[in-house]
């Protein structure tokens, strides 16, 4: 039986031979450090030979700024964000919200709120509402279509293929070489689910999981699932109106099989990894945050560009991309946004709160290749700032009217998050007269 432990990004959990509650034992944290090493190269977030996932010390392991569950033989950490003064079970919701906005994910807050007060850990909610979907397909019966056959029988069924009945089979005038259409279930989208249904049952841990996995097994048992390693061709799945019910559990679907990741483990079984890297993640919750309600703010939304240049060579040619988070272009005025999940410092005798150096080069770069007159760095809020969300501090650029903007979201309550960015993108020429506004040298 596994044991599963919770951690929080930045956060360590200690190595003990003797296994305490709460500790990793050494053959554990080896084990966890090989998984989160294969993870890494599927993030892209290194060579696969480094410690961006989770740092394996002599007597700890250090959680990094990647969240969501790491499984090895007998041992499953789930690493949740950092979120001030929230418990376990609130921060895995707000978690579970944040994927669901940032990955499009058909989650209904009504039962994601149901499961998360049952303290199951990330994966266990994201198997159940899974199920749930599943289980709604199927009793409503899976969609069918004609899939054409090539085989060898007794007797003639649909047309002879007389090439290979006159060569093949020439020796064998028993059989008929017969080539037919056959209704079948066993179609690309049922194979999609099947397989998410086959490689859940290995992972999941909870016993209403498992016992409605099998079931879900047992019911799609004529349809093939896809082979570990084998290409799922998600390009070529094609939903009309016979399939149309599938779409939401296919979303799921989808999610859990591209970004599941398996290694051999020490020679001992297999690892298990469902990671997602916290500053992509807050990118793009805010990023779909933003598209949700810019029609209504007579605003259109660019995220990842547009993408201008900050150099050209002498024959003209482009050179140095940038690519802003989030460019919200509006009548009255356009804004520039970047994302970045790190904890601003109110204390910071200075009033850059903490802000990186590089961070704001970056902004400048933008604001000479970009006509927004607003430049925002966007952060997740926290209990130790004295302002509420939104607005921090406001610096203008030497011998320039723009500005940049520290700003917070709250990401406590991820349905809010929307009018939190509407309200931060609203013109705020009566909140200026009031700050106090600095300049950047």
């Amino acid at each position: 039986m596994s044991r599963r432990l919770t951690l929080h990004e930045w956060k360590y959990l200690p190595v003990s031979e003797t296994r305490e509650d709460g500790s990793l034992s050494r053959q554990e944290a080896d084990r966890l450090q090989t998984v989160a090493q294969a993870a890494e190269r599927e993030l892209r977030l290194g060579s696969g030979e480094s410690d961006r996932v989770l740092q394996n010390m002599r007597t700890k392991v250090r959680a990094q700024q990647v969240v969501g569950i790491l499984a090895a033989p007998g041992i499953a950490v789930e690493i949740l964000p950092k979120i001030d003064d929230h418990s376990d079970e609130d921060v895995r919701h707000v978690l579970v919200e944040m994927l669901a906005q940032a990955f499009n994910l058909p989650i209904a807050r009504g039962r994601l709120t149901e499961l998360s007060r049952q303290h199951r850990h990330l994966l266990e909610i994201i198997i159940a509402l899974f199920c749930d979907l599943v289980f709604r397909v199927v009793h409503r019966g899976l969609p069918r279509a004609y899939l054409s056959h090539h085989d060898d029988l007794p007797n003639l069924r649909g047309t002879l293929n007389i090439p290979r009945q006159f060569s093949t089979l020439a020796a064998s005038p028993q059989k008929l070489a017969c080539y037919f259409d056959e209704l079948s279930s066993d179609i690309l989208p049922n194979r999609i689910l099947k397989t998410a249904v086959s490689r859940l049952r290995v992972q999941a841990r909870g016993l209403k999981n498992q016992r409605q996995l099998a079931e879900l097994d047992f019911m799609m048992e004529v349809i093939r699932p896809f082979a570990r390693g084998e290409h799922i061709p998600f390009s070529s799945l094609i939903l009309d109106r016979t399939n149309e019910r599938l779409r939401d559990p296919l979303e799921i679907a989808r999610f859990l099989i591209e970004r599941s990741y398996q290694t051999t483990s020490s020679g001992e079984g297999r690892g298990f990894a469902l990671l997602f890297e916290m500053n992509r993640l807050f990118e793009d919750f805010v990023g779909r945050a933003a598209c949700r309600i810019a029609r209504r703010h007579g605003a259109l939304v660019h995220l990842q560009g547009p993408r201008n240049h900050v150099l050209r060579r002498e024959d003209g040619r482009p050179l140095f991309a940038t690519k802003p988070d989030i460019y919200w272009s509006h009548p009255d005025a356009d804004i520039l946004v970047d994302t970045k999940w790190k904890r601003l410092d109110a204390s910071d005798s200075e009033g850059r709160m903490g802000v990186g150096q590089g961070d704001i080069y970056q902004m400048m770069a933008y604001a000479h290749v970009y006509p927004a007159p607003r430049m925002v760095l966007l952060y997740p809020h926290h209990s130790g700032l004295e302002k509420p969300p939104g607005t921090q501090t406001r610096f203008t650029i030497a011998q320039t009217v723009k500005t940049i903007e520290i700003a917070t979201i709250d990401v406590s309550r991820p349905d809010r998050v929307p009018d939190q960015f509407a309200a931060l993108m609203r013109s705020d020429c009566d909140r200026q007269e009031n700050d106090h506004v600095h300049t950047t040298a």
